[in-house]
């Protein structure tokens, strides 16, 4: 059978990852799975739980079986990943860091005829890096799809980071989740806003120079424009001319190029693909959430988390603007 099939949660940064895992676990009452252990819940022995036990490269359960919250709430979701920049959730109690664990209630594995939502954000998506950092491959970007990192106990106590890749074969579908692509810039400035402030004193230059508005946005796109286009820099696939008056162009190429990849990597498997926009849970949650329960083969049993419409971002670009980049973007 298809028992513990993994069914990829393929998204951007910032585009409502951890949302729509988050609205799988409560209205199916089961747990989701990601590439990155070091965000999940430890199994008893500390060491990230993979979904496949022949698969100790990965997916791993965001909670195990046998967790039973380490002392944390009953049955509740406290969890929330950490890395998402979703600002319109920050009520979800989210570790502080990457090795920092929230605690949780268990929620259980889900049945063997079901699909397993996996968290993969694939590759090309770091910000404020030279291009030779982004410009991925098909070849490239779908090896990054299937790789993560799992946690181990480190030698102090802590927790050690080790990363590897899994089989093609784990994977039987994917659910693609996009994000209007100007929120979208907006909330990955945001979450970089969020990773300077946990630094303290070593953020605050960082800070100061990029004040979280839109005159802050406009900068922080203007030198991540200028590290793509200087020396080492890249014309953008011939592409340059076309992209002369978009604000963010480095970040609205990487948005349009992974979304080309993820297309992409999705058919070289042969996965069935359910795009999910992400403003659909403002308009149609209950809707949304039934074709994604459908599309993986869960029942609805719990009630759904309530979503909170994002902030208005008109103000960080203007109408010019916005056409220009929806033109390239096709």
């Amino acid at each position: 059978g298809k028992g513990g099939r993994i069914a990829w949660l393929m998204s951007f940064p910032n585009s409502g990852t951890s949302f729509t895992s988050l609205l799988v676990r409560r209205a199916s009452n089961t747990t989701t799975a990601t590439n990155y252990g070091m965000e999940a819940n430890p199994g008893r022995d500390g060491m990230s739980a993979p979904v496949h036990g022949r698969s100790e490269a990965g997916p791993y359960w965001l909670h195990p079986p046998h967790w039973d919250g380490d002392g944390g709430g009953s049955g509740g979701d406290d969890y929330y990943e950490y890395d998402d920049g979703d600002e319109e959730h920050d009520d979800e109690k989210r570790p502080r860091s990457g090795t920092e664990l929230g605690r949780s209630g268990s929620y259980p594995i889900p049945p063997g005829s079901a699909w397993v939502l996996t968290k993969t954000h694939c590759g090309g998506r770091c910000v404020h890096c030279p291009p030779r950092r982004y410009v991925e491959t098909p070849a490239s970007f779908l090896r990054e799809c299937l790789s993560g990192s799992r946690g181990v106990p480190g030698p102090d106590g802590g927790r050690a980071k080790v990363r590897g890749s899994y089989a093609p074969d784990l994977v039987g579908r994917a659910v693609h989740v996009v994000r209007d692509p100007f929120d979208n810039a907006v909330s990955r400035f945001h979450h970089e806003q969020k990773e300077h402030r946990k630094r303290g004193e070593k953020g605050r230059a960082w800070l100061d120079r990029y004040p979280n508005d839109p005159s802050g946005f406009r900068l922080w796109c203007a030198d991540e424009d200028r590290a793509a286009d200087g020396p080492g820099g890249f014309a953008y696939d011939g592409l340059a001319g076309r992209m002369a008056g978009i604000p963010c162009r480095s970040e609205m190429y990487r948005y349009a190029r992974w979304h080309d990849l993820a297309s992409g990597a999705a058919g070289t498997l042969g996965l069935p693909v359910l795009r999910v926009h992400y403003e659909d849970y403002g308009t149609d949650l209950s809707g949304t959430a039934d074709a994604l329960l459908d599309f993986l083969g869960l029942d609805r049993v719990g009630t759904l988390p309530s979503f909170r419409t994002g902030t208005d971002y008109s103000d960080y670009f203007t109408r010019e603007e916005r056409a220009a980049a929806s033109d390239f973007m096709g």
